[in-house]
């Protein structure tokens, strides 16, 4: 019989906190605009993002709009 419990509470637990395990990424994410000095957009920039622990980059251009 307890057994039985144990594993009903076991599924239960799991059940419970399994919706939360898929809310995690591995990945971040930057927002925001390219501007020059005068706070214009500047479109077609060119952006590389470098993690320094990994030394893992990313590049992207900006759209027209310098996003």
């Amino acid at each position: 019989m307890q057994r039985c419990v144990f594993r009903i509470a076991l599924a239960g637990h799991l059940m419970l906190f399994a919706p939360g395990a898929t809310a995690q990424d591995y990945r971040g994410r930057v927002q925001g605009t390219v501007l020059d000095s005068t706070q214009s957009a500047l479109p077609g920039t060119t952006v590389t993002m470098v993690n320094n622990a990994t030394g893992v980059a990313v590049t992207f251009v900006a759209d027209q709009d310098g996003r």
